[in-house]
């Protein structure tokens, strides 16, 4: 069994599965709900803007963005426990300066556990346990 501590919890490793506790569960609400009262924001600029074609567009853009920000979402996971017979691939992945463990699952979900680890020994113990 093997700890790694993030910002906001922590992930382990058993002999079977991964333990992962972190607020993924809240933010995933929170940023459907954010997205949703964009697309309220969006509906309401179209609206209100029948007679300028330029608003339109805008109200448009807003839709469609603050909806494919739902659809990514729907498409994650935030599963705390991960049996390795799940596990497509994992990773450790850098990304706009953010650290994060990408997880892809076989049910083509992926699952993004954030954090302030160390990147070094994450790796080094992904490719013991999880050879390519």
């Amino acid at each position: 069994m093997r700890t790694f501590y993030t910002e906001h919890g922590k992930i382990v490793f058993t002999t079977d599965k991964i333990l992962i506790e972190d607020n993924a569960k809240k933010e995933k609400t929170y940023q459907i709900l954010a997205a949703s009262c964009g697309i309220i924001v969006g509906f309401s600029q179209i609206f209100n803007s029948f007679g300028s074609d330029g608003w339109f567009s805008l109200g448009v853009a807003i839709c469609l963005i603050n909806g494919a920000i739902i659809i990514a979402y729907l498409f994650r996971s935030s599963d705390s426990e991960i049996p390795f017979s799940e596990i497509k691939s994992i990773r450790v992945k850098n990304r706009l300066g953010n650290l994060f463990l990408d997880i892809k699952l076989k049910n083509k979900k992926s699952r993004q556990v954030r954090g302030s680890f160390t990147r070094e020994p994450l790796e080094i113990y992904i490719a013991e346990v999880f050879p390519t």
